[in-house]
């Protein structure tokens, strides 16, 4: 099995052997329990000799000394710093350095991520419409117009439909991530713009929202009867890739299809929502047949669909699902009585040397679609957002202030992004994409 893209797996769960011999805690998925957010405080959250202790600790009135809760300040003015980071590391065509090493003070000046760049332009879009600021809006906007028209081709046969394209290939979450950023650019500018009027003549003159409609279409056009997503084609031969497995891509269809069917219904003469809902049931009942004992495929991206077709269906499925990959995430993660060191509380168990800061972070994101469930039913569930809290105090040690970068020669060119673990101090967009994406998530309904 593949990942999406290049690089450390940061998303999905850990498999295999625990790197510190711990037994394997996984849970299994159950009905999704409104009334149960009152007993989860207090439950204990691990199977381990700590489990009494914990359950004391996490019914208190007051949080346990291994994380506190960040004002909505704090969080929106990280993200910020994140956001700034990215707008630095793009360039005048509208694409981004894929990575800074500060140690060598290089840009990667070579690598072309179209999924990755993708996900970024949906962070820029997320951050202007928490905060309004026009630099995200033009960012986010800039790195649309370089997917259109350097990176996008038509269907061959003279269809309706537009791929993201990366020669010789077009991998499906390039053009479902690049669709996911166009409609969160279009709902921010509706909610941000001075005026209705202003938004629609700036979303028309952009080209942009017919070009988000042929990307809709070409993930229909991927999608099998099953609901199951081709992750590639072969825009050459015209030939789908169906037996590949790349983790992420049918994750982030799903999520980009929903969020489009929220946004513009059956626009176009496609059933967006029905599309989705397809894909959703596919990973959630299908995929965890061919995994061991039925475990939750553990993904950020499918979580936080799950969050959104269970809004616009209600169907329990969409609920348990996304509260069982989550409570896996819980499992897994470092905490004051497990963790090997002071560095690793809050960080997650993934088979890597240390824990890593985007593996965090994106864990975070799909933590935080969970714990939102819990809060629409009025039952907020207290060991989820502990968890939460626990993995933005991990994350945020590796952001960059001007105090942490000052011991490299640049330190202007690092505050505001993310490195990858304590032993590796390089910044990729990717990894600050994703701390930005779950700043803005927990930020939502943070005090």
């Amino acid at each position: 099995m593949r990942e999406g893209t290049d690089g450390p797996c940061y998303n999905g769960g850990g498999t295999g052997a625990k790197p510190n011999g711990r037994p394997d805690r996984r849970l299994r998925m159950r009905r999704f329990d409104p009334a149960a957010g009152a007993r989860a405080g207090a439950a204990a959250l691990f199977v381990t000799a700590a489990v009494a202790t914990l359950a004391v600790l996490t019914a208190q009135a007051d949080p346990p000394q291994d994380f506190r809760r960040r004002s909505r300040a704090e969080l929106l003015a990280a993200a910020v710093a994140g956001g700034d980071w990215i707008v630095g590391a793009q360039r005048k065509s509208g694409s981004f350095y894929y990575e800074y090493e500060p140690r060598t003070d290089r840009y990667d000046e070579a690598t072309l991520n179209c999924t990755r760049h993708a996900g970024t332009a949906f962070a820029l879009a997320q951050l202007y419409r928490a905060t309004g600021a026009e630099r995200f809006a033009t960012a986010a906007e800039r790195a649309l117009r370089y997917l259109k028209t350097r990176r996008t081709r038509e269907s061959p046969r003279g269809g309706d439909w537009r791929y993201v394209w990366e020669e010789p290939k077009c991998m499906l979450g390039a053009s479902a991530l690049a669709l996911l950023a166009e409609t969160t650019w279009e709902e921010a500018l509706a909610a941000r713009a001075p005026t209705p009027e202003a938004a629609a003549a700036r979303i028309a003159a952009s080209g942009l929202a017919e070009w988000a409609a042929g990307l809709a279409r070409f993930l229909v056009f991927m999608q099998q009867p099953s609901g199951k997503f081709s992750p590639v084609y072969l825009a050459a031969e015209e030939r789908q890739v169906t037996q590949e497995t790349w983790l992420f891509y049918a994750e982030e269809a799903t999520l980009a299809l929903i969020r489009y069917s929220q946004h513009t219904g059956a626009a176009g003469g496609a059933d967006w929502q029905a599309a989705a809902e397809a894909g959703g049931r596919y990973l959630i009942e299908e995929v965890p047949k061919t995994r061991a004992a039925g475990r939750p495929r553990t993904d950020a991206w499918l979580t936080q669909a799950c969050r959104d077709l269970f809004r616009v269906t209600r169907a329990p499925r969409y609920a348990d699902y996304a509260l069982a990959a989550a409570e896996e995430w819980v499992t897994l993660q470092f905490t004051a009585f497990n963790a090997r060191s002071a560095e690793e509380v809050g960080g997650f168990e993934d088979g890597a040397p240390v824990p890593m800061g985007p593996t965090a972070a994106a864990r975070c994101e799909g933590l935080a679609a969970a714990y939102a469930l819990t809060r629409d039913r009025g039952a907020p569930r207290a060991d989820l957002e502990r968890a939460i809290w626990l993995s933005l105090a991990f994350q945020l040690r590796h952001q960059y202030t001007a105090e942490s970068a000052a011991a490299f020669a640049h330190p202007e060119r690092l505050v505001g992004g993310v490195r990858l673990d304590r032993n590796d101090p390089s910044v990729r967009i990717d990894y600050t994409q994703h701390h930005v994406s779950s700043l803005l998530a927990a930020a939502e309904w943070a005090e």
